[in-house]
């Protein structure tokens, strides 16, 4: 986990920015405002599994990053992980015993 959210979340505030438009730069501009994390929400906005890497760029810099997973997708865990080399956590929503075996690696 990014060192800046694990010392957030062990104060027990953890102040986030959740991105829902395709936007790259709006990630990297809630990166560069001090933000302890930046969401990339891929189930309840517009941001595409095909948008994640120029998202996860942009906020690499700055903020712990984390993704949420659609709900339903053709998209597997081991290809978030594949995508996401930089991501603190990745949120799933866990349907199926072969996801939640691929969790612990997640995190």
């Amino acid at each position: 986990m990014h060192h800046q959210l694990r010392t957030a979340v062990e104060s027990g505030v953890a102040l986030g920015a959740w991105i829902f438009l395709r936007e790259a730069l709006l990630s990297e501009a809630a990166s560069k405002a001090g933000y302890d994390y930046v969401c990339v929400d891929l189930q309840h906005g517009l941001v595409g599994f095909e948008d994640l890497s120029t998202h996860l760029q942009a906020i690499a810099l700055g903020s712990a990053i984390l993704a949420k997973a659609p709900r339903s997708s053709d998209v597997s865990a081991q290809d978030y992980v594949s995508r996401s080399t930089r991501v603190s956590v990745l949120f799933m929503l866990v349907v199926a015993a072969g996801v939640a075996a691929v969790a612990p690696v997640l995190i």
